[in-house]
C-alpha cells in the first residue's frame, strides 16, 4: 500500500499540469462575442392555452453602452461586421448611424471598427487566409476601387484666363512681324 500515496501524488501532479495547460489555452483562445451582457431577453413564461405572449422589445441602449459593446465586439472578432453587431443588439444599422452623427465618440468607435475590418481583410487577402474575391468585394463596400481614376483637367478661373490672354497678347505684340507669320 505504500505505492498508493505515490500514485495519488503523481495523479495530482498530472491533473495540475493539465489544468495549467487548459488555463493557458483558454487565455490564448479568442473570447466569443456575448451580446447578452447588453441585451437581456426576459425568461419565457408558461402560457395557458389560448393566451398570447406580449410583444417583447429590447431596452434601448444609450451611446456609451453602445460604444462599450462595440469595443467588446471588436476584441472578440477578427473581421468586424457592423450589421452583425447591430442585429445582435436588436438594433437597426441606420439607427446606429443616426446616433453616430450626434455623438462624435460613437462615430470614432464605428470608424475604428471599419478600419479594423479594412486592415483584417487586406491582411487576410495578402496572406491567403481569406478568400480574395470576398475580401475585394468587402473592401469595395468600404470605398476601395480596383481601377485608377486620373483627372488631369486644370480648372482656370476667368480672371486668370484674362491675365494669361493679356500676357500672350503682349508677347505676340512684341515679336517682330516675320516671327508672327510663322
Amino acid at each position: 500500500m505504500p505505492d498508493e500515496p505515490k500514485k495519488l501524488r503523481f495523479t495530482q501532479r498530472v491533473n495540475a499540469e493539465i489544468e495549467s495547460i487548459n488555463s493557458e489555452a483558454m487565455a490564448l483562445a479568442p473570447r466569443r462575442w456575448d451580446p447578452s451582457k447588453y441585451v437581456v431577453r426576459p425568461p419565457r413564461e408558461e402560457l395557458k392555452p389560448g393566451e398570447k405572449r406580449p410583444p417583447w422589445r429590447p431596452k434601448e441602449l444609450d451611446e456609451e453602452e453602445i460604444i462599450r459593446a462595440l469595443y467588446d465586439y471588436l476584441e472578440c472578432t477578427k473581421v468586424p461586421i457592423l450589421k452583425e453587431f447591430t442585429s445582435s443588439l436588436f438594433m437597426c444599422a441606420e439607427v446606429l448611424r443616426r446616433k453616430a452623427d450626434k455623438n462624435p465618440n460613437l462615430g470614432l468607435a464605428i470608424r475604428n471598427a471599419l478600419d479594423k475590418k479594412e486592415a483584417s481583410l487586406e491582411q487576410g487577402m495578402l496572406y491567403n487566409k481569406l478568400n480574395a474575391i470576398g475580401s475585394i468585394f468587402s473592401l469595395k463596400q468600404l470605398g476601395w476601387k480596383d481601377y485608377m481614376d486620373v483627372n488631369n483637367r486644370i480648372e482656370i478661373s476667368q480672371e486668370r484666363k484674362k491675365v494669361v490672354d493679356d500676357l500672350v497678347g503682349k508677347i505676340l505684340g512684341s515679336l517682330p512681324q516675320s516671327d508672327k507669320a510663322d
